[in-house]
């Protein structure tokens, strides 16, 4: 049951998280209602199949009316103006080199199932904003650089989201999917733990993350502390102001390296400099940036 409706009272902060999937024989798209009342978080887990209706209904089911969603992270390329595009964005430039490339880098949203991942996403987005048009539901304004859109909609990527958490020498090879290993290494050693008490001191969670054993549902609850992340300003962002970002949990849960910096970081400042370069891709790949806490992190 939803916590909102077992409190009846008082504010309880929504962040919506969705893992989008496009398969057309099953459920694929998990999505996740992550609530936050006071020190009290919980979350309600769905899946839902690519018939807008049904996926319309879904939210429905998931959301109450009335709702403010605080954040909405999706798990897909997202653009400025929730436009389509057909070339290899800058995020997925800085994904795709030096340890990232054998750490879960995204799909190339150039290619045929990148191109799927961005349409459905943004269908999606745009279903969510259609929500507050019709006075279902609002959605938090914008206060992170360059937002695709005035409300809080964001792009967030669980492999990566999950990654940048793991210590250089935990990481396991990689014979099936990434963000489920990432997502056990990350609740055994107590890195979502670490996550939440950074973004909401002294939380109590009222279930445990073992219990969440689907992969959509394990997904869409990342994108949902995305979400909360961003609406608390503790976040990395990558990528560039027309093409969008993928937004990162706060670098002080980042994991080590063999350096003083996290591996991650190491990384990212790397690619920066190489993706600037462009030699040939696209232009807005020289606009690549990183952002920590709003705030330019070169």
């Amino acid at each position: 049951m939803m916590l909102s409706k077992i409190l009846g009272m008082g504010v309880v902060e929504h962040f919506l998280g969705i893992d989008v999937g496009y398969s057309r024989t099953r459920k694929s798209t998990g999505l996740c209602l992550l609530n936050v009342y006071g020190g009290v978080v919980s979350w309600d887990l769905l899946n839902v199949g690519t018939e807008e209706h049904m996926r319309m209904n879904n939210l429905r089911s998931l959301i109450p009316r009335g709702s403010v969603l605080e954040a909405v992270a999706i798990d897909g390329p997202l653009v400025s103006g929730l436009n389509l595009v057909n070339h290899y964005r800058t995020s997925d430039a800085l994904l795709s080199r030096g340890a990232f490339r054998f750490r879960g880098k995204p799909g190339q949203t150039n290619i045929p199932s990148g191109q799927l991942l961005h349409k459905h996403a943004t269908k999606l987005a745009k279903l969510v904003v259609g929500m507050e048009t019709e006075g279902y539901l609002s959605i938090s304004r914008s206060t992170h650089n360059n937002p695709v859109k005035s409300q809080r909609i964001l792009e967030a990527f669980p492999n990566v989201f999950l990654a940048v958490m793991l210590n250089d020498a935990e990481f396991p090879v990689l014979n099936r999917d990434a963000s489920d290993r990432f997502w056990e290494i990350a609740v055994n050693q107590r890195y979502l733990d670490m996550l939440l008490e950074i973004l909401v001191p002294g939380a109590v969670i009222e279930s445990t993350w073992a219990e969440v054993v689907n992969h959509d549902h394990r997904a869409a609850l990342v994108c949902a502390l995305a979400a909360l992340a961003v609406s608390k300003n503790r976040y990395v962002a990558i990528g560039d102001p027309v093409d969008g970002d993928v937004f990162l949990p706060p670098v002080e849960t980042w994991g080590s390296g063999n350096r003083e910096e996290p591996w991650a970081q190491v990384e990212l400042h790397r690619n920066v400099k190489i993706v600037r370069q462009n030699k040939g891709n696209h232009p807005n790949h020289e606009k690549a940036r990183l952002i920590l806490d709003g705030r330019s992190w070169e």
